[in-house]
Protein backbone atom coordinates (compact mmCIF):
# COMPACT_ATOMS: atom_id res chain seq x y z
CA UNK A 1 0.00 0.00 0.00
CA UNK A 2 1.35 3.19 -0.92
CA UNK A 3 1.65 6.62 -2.80
CA UNK A 4 4.67 6.91 -5.29
CA UNK A 5 7.70 6.11 -3.66
CA UNK A 6 5.94 5.34 -0.05
CA UNK A 7 5.55 2.15 1.50
CA UNK A 8 3.88 1.39 4.92
CA UNK A 9 4.22 -1.88 6.60
CA UNK A 10 4.33 -3.02 10.15
CA UNK A 11 7.43 -1.97 12.42
CA UNK A 12 9.83 -4.91 12.85
CA UNK A 13 12.55 -4.46 15.79
CA UNK A 14 14.79 -4.30 12.63
CA UNK A 15 13.29 -0.75 12.58
CA UNK A 16 13.83 0.36 16.15
CA UNK A 17 16.99 2.19 15.40
CA UNK A 18 15.49 4.45 12.78
CA UNK A 19 12.24 5.01 14.13
CA UNK A 20 14.28 6.09 17.38
CA UNK A 21 16.13 8.41 15.11
CA UNK A 22 13.40 9.95 13.70
CA UNK A 23 11.40 10.17 17.70
CA UNK A 24 13.97 11.94 19.00
CA UNK A 25 14.77 14.35 16.36
CA UNK A 26 10.63 14.97 15.86
CA UNK A 27 9.70 15.17 19.98
CA UNK A 28 11.49 16.81 23.52
CA UNK A 29 9.79 14.14 25.66
CA UNK A 30 11.09 10.73 23.12
CA UNK A 31 9.82 7.19 23.62
CA UNK A 32 11.92 4.96 24.72
CA UNK A 33 13.11 1.69 22.88
CA UNK A 34 11.94 -0.19 25.09
CA UNK A 35 8.11 1.52 24.72
CA UNK A 36 8.63 0.83 21.29
CA UNK A 37 9.60 -3.13 21.49
CA UNK A 38 6.43 -3.23 23.81
CA UNK A 39 4.23 -1.91 21.18
CA UNK A 40 5.68 -4.06 18.53
CA UNK A 41 4.34 -7.15 20.85
CA UNK A 42 1.54 -5.85 22.53
CA UNK A 43 -1.69 -7.87 21.30
CA UNK A 44 -3.79 -4.60 20.91
CA UNK A 45 -1.04 -2.43 19.25
CA UNK A 46 -0.19 -1.98 15.37
CA UNK A 47 2.89 -0.82 14.69
CA UNK A 48 4.05 0.59 11.16
CA UNK A 49 6.86 2.26 9.47
CA UNK A 50 6.38 4.02 5.90
CA UNK A 51 9.57 3.76 3.93
CA UNK A 52 10.25 6.24 1.13
CA UNK A 53 12.72 5.31 -1.13
CA UNK A 54 13.34 2.38 0.42
CA UNK A 55 14.16 4.24 3.23
CA UNK A 56 12.46 4.31 7.01
CA UNK A 57 10.91 7.64 6.85
CA UNK A 58 8.03 7.80 9.60
CA UNK A 59 6.32 5.38 11.54
CA UNK A 60 2.56 5.61 13.74
CA UNK A 61 1.26 3.35 16.11
CA UNK A 62 -2.58 2.50 16.84
CA UNK A 63 -3.51 0.74 20.31
CA UNK A 64 -6.91 -0.32 20.13
CA UNK A 65 -9.41 -1.31 23.05
CA UNK A 66 -12.80 -3.00 21.47
CA UNK A 67 -14.25 -0.69 18.87
CA UNK A 68 -11.70 2.08 20.36
CA UNK A 69 -8.55 3.20 19.51
CA UNK A 70 -6.06 5.76 20.48
CA UNK A 71 -3.45 6.90 18.12
CA UNK A 72 -0.29 6.55 20.58
CA UNK A 73 2.40 7.76 17.98
CA UNK A 74 3.23 9.36 14.54
CA UNK A 75 6.34 10.76 12.75
CA UNK A 76 8.01 11.73 9.68
CA UNK A 77 11.64 12.35 9.55
CA UNK A 78 12.04 15.95 9.09
CA UNK A 79 13.97 15.73 5.69
CA UNK A 80 11.43 13.83 3.84
CA UNK A 81 7.92 15.81 5.51
CA UNK A 82 5.55 17.16 3.14
CA UNK A 83 6.29 14.15 0.66
CA UNK A 84 2.68 12.67 1.65
CA UNK A 85 4.20 10.35 4.41
CA UNK A 86 1.77 11.24 7.41
CA UNK A 87 -1.11 11.09 5.38
CA UNK A 88 -0.40 7.50 3.87
CA UNK A 89 0.80 6.31 7.86
CA UNK A 90 -3.22 7.50 8.73
CA UNK A 91 -4.59 6.03 6.32
CA UNK A 92 -2.98 2.58 7.07
CA UNK A 93 -3.48 3.19 10.70
CA UNK A 94 -7.31 3.78 9.84
CA UNK A 95 -8.18 0.97 7.29
CA UNK A 96 -6.43 -1.20 9.66
CA UNK A 97 -8.68 -0.06 12.82
CA UNK A 98 -11.70 -0.15 10.98
CA UNK A 99 -10.91 -3.75 10.07
CA UNK A 100 -10.87 -5.15 13.71
CA UNK A 101 -13.82 -3.10 14.12
CA UNK A 102 -12.52 0.20 15.42
CA UNK A 103 -15.25 2.92 15.34
CA UNK A 104 -13.91 5.80 16.75
CA UNK A 105 -10.63 7.05 16.87
CA UNK A 106 -8.71 9.76 19.59
CA UNK A 107 -5.20 11.47 20.13
CA UNK A 108 -3.65 14.06 21.57
CA UNK A 109 -1.55 16.71 19.86
CA UNK A 110 0.45 19.71 21.13
CA UNK A 111 -1.99 22.64 20.64
CA UNK A 112 1.13 24.63 18.63
CA UNK A 113 1.54 21.81 16.17
CA UNK A 114 -0.49 23.11 12.92
CA UNK A 115 0.48 21.29 10.68
CA UNK A 116 -0.57 18.03 12.85
CA UNK A 117 -4.23 19.20 13.43
CA UNK A 118 -4.40 20.22 9.71
CA UNK A 119 -3.76 17.13 9.06
CA UNK A 120 -5.60 15.17 11.39
CA UNK A 121 -8.80 17.26 10.31
CA UNK A 122 -8.24 16.28 6.79
CA UNK A 123 -9.21 12.45 8.19
CA UNK A 124 -12.42 13.83 10.05
CA UNK A 125 -10.63 14.49 13.78
CA UNK A 126 -12.26 17.32 15.53
CA UNK A 127 -10.94 19.05 18.84
CA UNK A 128 -13.39 18.17 21.07
CA UNK A 129 -11.04 19.06 24.63
CA UNK A 130 -7.78 20.57 25.93
CA UNK A 131 -5.82 18.76 28.13
CA UNK A 132 -3.97 21.85 30.31
CA UNK A 133 -0.16 21.55 30.79
CA UNK A 134 -0.32 17.75 28.89
CA UNK A 135 3.23 17.68 27.53
CA UNK A 136 6.17 18.51 29.48
CA UNK A 137 9.56 19.78 27.83
CA UNK A 138 8.42 22.54 27.09
CA UNK A 139 5.07 22.58 28.49
CA UNK A 140 2.24 23.11 26.49
CA UNK A 141 -1.56 22.67 26.23
CA UNK A 142 -2.82 19.19 24.41
CA UNK A 143 -5.95 19.12 22.01
CA UNK A 144 -7.62 15.94 22.39
CA UNK A 145 -9.34 15.55 19.34
CA UNK A 146 -11.92 12.11 18.38
CA UNK A 147 -12.99 10.91 14.74
CA UNK A 148 -15.73 8.73 15.35
CA UNK A 149 -17.97 6.62 12.93
CA UNK A 150 -18.06 7.88 9.38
Amino acid sequence: MGKNNITVREMTYDDIDEVLRIENNSFSDAWSREAFEYSINAEYDYTIVAEYDGEIAGYAMLRSSIDTADITNIAVDEKKRRKGIAYELMKSLLAYGYSTGVTTYALEVRSHNYAAIRLYEKFGFEIVGIRKNYYSNPVENGLLMIRGTI
